[in-house]
């Protein structure tokens, strides 16, 4: 009986660990996410001159299933002009 007592307590100590990982990870894939907007609107701005009004003007990627990250579109991969790789 002690030791199912214990190997619950352990169960109950995982699972609570579980959960801050997995709530640690969406947060990483939102900042991620979040940084990678902020450098299209960044990008957006230098070559128009100006702010976008909306993010109607931006191409942003529109998740498959909901889950997806913006990061999978290749638009979020930026390779440098190659002017400046010489």
């Amino acid at each position: 009986m002690i030791v199912v007592t214990i190997v619950l307590i352990l169960i109950g100590m995982a699972v609570a660990n579980y959960a801050k990982v997995v709530q640690y990870a969406k947060e990483a894939v939102l900042k991620y996410d979040l940084r990678a907007m902020r450098e299209m609107i960044d990008h957006y701005t230098v070559d128009k001159e100006t702010a976008p009004q909306s993010l109607e003007g931006i191409p942003l990627p529109i998740p498959r299933n909901g889950r997806q990250s913006m990061t999978a579109c290749p638009c979020f991969q930026i390779k440098p002009a190659p002017e400046l790789l010489m």
